[in-house]
């Protein structure tokens, strides 16, 4: 459904005011129209319009679409609409065609007493002051997320390019194994430190491809190892009952898929600290995949039902986030699936997701899979200069390349590198975007004076903010967002 906008002042007038689509389907709402229809909320009230119109009479439709058709105008016609609950509200309704053909309504419930207006504003001083402390948290989650993702990635960075190296190294079957377990956990880091930002920053960036559904879930469980190790250092009893169908394999966003998995597998568990049963099933339906996680804790109240997708809303008494479900609700809300909770108090709560199949690959995707070299040619670079300010993230790109055949420079101080790069003559450079005394816009700026042939790909976990003029302005050839994927990493040397 489109998003439409009512006036600001709309929210202070006494009447219901709304836009009214064909066939009496409203799109958007005041504080007053939401309270008449009793919706907790104006996106509540547009999303459970969504579904069907709040206009009981046929013939009031039949009024508003004539109305549309004419061009003319509605004044004073008696309505009954339905509240969220059920209920009959007679309103008198006068409506005027909007240029985008959609219809301006007042609804007026009419003698409308004093203390009912007081209630009234009192009601929507209480929403305004919720919603005032709600922007203040998510202000201050804004601020500190930029120094957390930078400073958690370059860990994470670090966790992955180790376990690369070892990989590399190693043809132990356990040891490799083990090594792609730590590469998945740090991934669900990244991801989980990203979704925050993006989260924050309403930006997203997404990785299509097969999975098999099984497979996801195993690797989701690897994920929330520590977890289930924790339950079983305190004696908790927790088992998982799986029972997926055969061939569950579709395309999607498996990283999205697996993080969703872990998400709901970790809030399954949560809600049995004495120990219980997960119950895991899939079905591959016609047009989607279904999955449900079931628990057999204490269930869900009615109260938090209502309340648990909201962003950092915890049941929890230690410290927690409270993004949980929220980024379940988000990433199914962007891949077009959804959710449901089923639950009775004392008889344990089921999650279950719908996930479309995707079975035709995005046109963007094809032709980026199609645009990847299966053998990488090195012929044509052979030195590359790596400036980072963390010495972890350095080291392991310093080893990654030096084992491909790279002849390699690590610096950690970005105007060292300068000089640096004058005396090494680099075929690439690979920077870090956030350096102190130099940052690495300003870096490649004077290294591209210096060696303007040289290709400059610069990395930095806001890569998704970033924009094309930022990057020509700069000289930048490429940009890859931290931590950076070894195979990835070769994938943009080739190409740039």
């Amino acid at each position: 459904m489109a998003d439409f906008e009512l006036p600001s002042y709309a929210d202070t007038l006494s009447d219901g005011i709304g836009i009214v689509a064909p066939r009496g389907e409203i799109c958007a709402a005041n504080e007053a129209l939401t309270l008449l229809l009793d919706y907790e909320s104006k996106e509540q009230l547009v999303a459970g319009a969504g579904d069907g119109t709040s206009f009981l009479s046929q013939a009031d439709i039949e009024a508003f679409d004539q109305c549309l058709a004419g061009g003319g105008s509605i004044v004073g016609r008696l309505c009954t609409l339905h509240t969220r609950h059920g209920e009959r509200l007679t309103v008198e309704v006068t409506a005027a065609r909007r240029p985008d053909g959609m219809l301006d309504v007042v609804f007026t419930l009419g003698q409308i007493g004093a203390m009912d207006e007081i209630a009234r504003l009192r009601e929507v001083l209480r929403r305004t002051q919720c919603h005032k402390a709600q922007t203040e948290r998510t202000t201050t989650v804004g601020l500190l997320s930029g120094f957390f993702t930078h400073e958690l990635n370059n860990v994470f960075g670090s966790v992955i390019g180790r376990a690369q190296l070892m990989q590399m190294k190693t043809t132990d079957e356990r040891l490799l194994r083990e090594c792609a377990y730590i590469v998945q956990a740090a991934e669900q880091g990244v991801g989980e430190v990203k979704r925050l930002l993006h989260f924050i920053h309403k930006s997203r960036q997404q990785c299509f491809g097969p999975m098999a559904v099984e497979e996801v879930f195993d690797e989701a469980c690897a994920v929330i190892e520590p977890s289930f190790d924790r339950c079983r250092l305190r004696h908790i009893p927790i088992t998982i009952t799986k029972n997926f169908e055969t061939h569950s394999k579709i395309f999607g966003y498996v990283s999205e898929v697996r993080e969703i998995i872990a998400l709901l597998l970790q809030n399954a568990m949560e809600a049995m600290p004495n120990g219980g049963r997960i119950t895991v099933s899939c079905v591959y339906g016609n047009s989607d995949l279904s999955l449900t996680i079931a628990d057999t804790g204490p269930g869900i109240t009615r109260e938090v039902q209502t309340k648990m997708f909201e962003p950092m809303f915890t049941t929890k008494d230690e410290p927690a986030a409270g993004m949980g479900l929220t980024v379940v609700k988000e990433l199914l809300r962007k891949m077009k699936g959804s959710i449901t909770v089923s639950t009775e108090e004392g008889g344990g709560a089921a999650f279950a997701i719908t996930i479309p199949k995707n079975e035709v690959i995005p046109a963007d995707v094809v032709r980026t899979a199609q645009s990847r070299q299966s053998d990488l040619d090195l012929r044509f670079v052979s030195k590359i200069l790596i400036v980072d300010d963390d010495e972890g993230v350095l080291a392991s790109f310093e080893k990654l390349l030096s084992l491909k055949g790279f002849v390699t420079k690590a610096m950690l101080d970005s105007r060292e590198a300068v000089r640096m790069a004058q005396l090494f003559q680099p075929d690439i450079v690979i920077t870090d975007l956030a350096m102190p005394e130099m940052n690495g816009w300003e870096l490649a700026k004077q290294i591209r004076s210096i060696c303007p042939a040289t290709k400059i790909i610069l990395t930095t976990a806001f890569s998704d903010m970033l924009t094309d003029v930022e990057m020509k302005q700069a000289a930048v050839d490429a940009v890859m967002h931290k931590p950076v994927n070894i195979e990835e990493l070769l994938a943009c040397i080739m190409s740039v």
